[in-house]
């Protein structure tokens, strides 16, 4: 996946906008507990391309969109 923005959150959990190359659909990287597994996410430059592992993949209804939900267990590195 590819990051797209910096953390949008207004407190709460960090959330990233990222993308699959399709763009068709927003996806959404929301951190519910950072872990060194997963600091990639949050350290990672605008346009870095991640891989990720472990990850919980919701539709959400509101937002007509896909949120990746990191816990501490994601794994999150920078491809490159």
């Amino acid at each position: 996946m590819v990051k797209l923005s910096r953390n949008l959150a207004e407190g709460g959990n960090p959330v990233y906008r990222v993308g699959d190359g399709s763009q068709t659909v927003d996806h959404y990287a929301v951190s519910t507990r950072e872990s060194v597994l997963n600091e990639s996410l949050r350290t990672a430059p605008y346009g870095a391309v991640l891989s990720v592992e472990n990850v919980l993949v919701l539709w959400n209804d509101d937002e007509e969109a896909y949120n990746l939900v990191c816990d501490a267990e994601t794994v999150v590195d920078s491809v490159g």
